[in-house]
């Protein structure tokens, strides 16, 4: 009997995912990749002695990656390991040299917030339990579900859509200023809706659930560092029979009655019955020659992009962890300018040292400092130069000493969007700032043409690693 042929259009963690599930259905799967290698944004990268994960830096809901490798009936830590980590984030406002690391599991964070913040503890509690709960069903309705009528329609499901609605006519600072006194506290879990780059002062409060995760499962360290992810999926995918291209670029599709019937690389064409695409889906309507889906979706607001500075710093910094942010002092300013479509005067800046944890990412004496700051997708790079001084001269006002960069790189919005195809270099896909955007984030699976699947950051449920493969298993239930 003869397989069902599928390719699929990029091996970022969600095309990854989806070929492995695919290939263990039976299907015979390719998978085609423009760049040198896998992981899509999970990249990484050596900055002189310092090794650097270039991508996604915070590893949580490792549950749902370890499914991907159990459906395909084998041992994820045959694939990878991680280890869980201690403490959570390091957060800094330097206007006071205020300082709190959260820690690990929710009745500690409780606690914490309330010794640190001088919140009210029935106030702390009522929101973490009232919040778990709203995961939960926000999780078995719409987050592990692909989106339909009759998903949305079924009884159970409006039952619970009725218990999500204030949070969908509610933003996710208004909810946190209602349970929270202190700003600092406020501002902390508004952090939370940037994880899909949203701001926090329009985003629907629904989006508060990319918290829990994190919040109740805590905090894991891929041994080696966030690539890890991708190679094991990528060896998954070798064990199960999945075939690579790597180094070519989709020049067209090729299409009778309204199915994909093969896809054209150049002068090479290679025949599919379905096809899956992980990438922006902006991309898919110009392969497609469909202008108009393709204009709808642009014009949509974007999500923010990043500036990245990958520095090999000398010197260690016991004030750091592995995970750090210093905030801004007018948060509310910062996310005026950001969707003004400015570069903010006092940006957020996330700093990420790994070689905290893995000692060999960084030559004795340094550190290798993942610098991120966001900016309006879109943003060109002659703005990187002046960015750099800005966020080079904050932390060194706040460690009161000088910052010797050995080597250094940078990546900006422009070199996302051409490494990875991410529309104006928009990390998430179209920003979730309004009810709209977020229950009508595109689909796993378009109407036309019929055999064709979508997975990744840019559909559904969302974007970040453990959403873009939560798209995968959606979207590989259908076939």
């Amino acid at each position: 009997m003869k397989h069902k042929q599928c390719i699929v259009i990029g091996a970022g963690v969600a095309g990854l995912s989806s070929a492995a599930l695919l290939a263990s259905k039976g299907y015979d799967v390719m998978v085609i990749e423009q760049s040198s290698t896998y992981g899509g944004k999970v990249g990484e990268r050596m900055v002189g002695h310092a090794y650097f994960d270039s991508g996604p830096s915070v590893c949580t809901d490792t549950r749902v990656i370890d499914l991907v490798y159990t459906k395909c009936g084998k041992n994820p830590r045959d694939y990878w390991q991680y280890q869980k980590l201690l403490e959570n984030t390091a957060y800094f406002w330097p206007s006071d040299d205020t300082r709190y690391t959260m820690p690990i599991g929710t009745a500690r964070i409780e606690r914490s917030i309330v010794h640190t913040f001088h919140e009210r503890p029935k106030k702390v509690r009522a929101y973490s339990k009232r919040t778990q709960a709203l995961y939960a069903l926000t999780a078995r309705y719409y987050i592990d579900r692909r989106i339909a009528l009759k998903t949305l329609f079924h009884p159970k499901a409006f039952v619970g859509a009725m218990k999500l609605l204030p949070l969908l006519f509610s933003t996710v600072n208004t909810r946190n200023s209602r349970y929270f006194s202190n700003p600092k506290t406020v501002q902390l879990f508004n952090r939370y809706a940037t994880y899909s780059g949203s701001n926090p002062y329009k985003a629907p409060a629904v989006l508060q659930f990319a918290a829990i995760p994190e919040l109740t499962q805590g905090v894991y360290f891929p041994d080696g560092g966030m690539r890890s992810i991708a190679t094991g999926l990528y060896k998954l995918c070798e064990d199960v029979g999945v075939k690579f291209l790597f180094n070519k670029k989709i020049t067209s599709l090729q299409q009778s009655n309204n199915f994909v019937t093969s896809v054209r690389v150049n002068k090479q064409q290679f025949l599919c019955d379905t096809l899956l695409y992980s990438g922006d889906v902006v991309r898919l309507y110009e392969l497609l020659g469909d202008t108009t889906h393709k204009h709808k979706i642009a014009q949509t607001e974007r999500s923010t992009s990043a500036i990245v500075f990958y520095w090999e710093v000398r010197g260690t910094f016991k004030q750091f962890g592995l995970h750090n942010v210093i905030f801004s002092d007018d948060y509310q300013k910062e996310y005026a300018q950001l969707q003004r479509g400015e570069i903010p005067q006092d940006p957020t800046i996330y700093l990420n040292i790994t070689s905290k944890v893995d000692r060999s990412h960084a030559a004795k004496g340094t550190e290798n400092w993942f610098v991120m700051v966001n900016v309006p997708a879109g943003t060109k790079d002659v703005a990187i130069l002046a960015l750099k001084d800005v966020v080079k001269a904050k932390l060194e006002t706040m460690l009161g000493g000088y910052i010797t960069i050995l080597h250094e790189h940078t990546m900006s919005p422009t070199d996302i969007a051409t490494s990875t195809g991410a529309w104006q270099g928009a990390i998430y896909g179209q920003a979730s700032n309004s009810l709209q955007s977020l229950l009508f984030r595109p689909k796993n699976h378009a109407k036309t043409p019929y055999n064709i699947y979508r997975v990744g950051g840019t559909v559904h449920p969302g974007g970040g690693i453990p959403l873009a493969v939560r798209s995968a298993l959606i979207t590989t239930d259908m076939l």
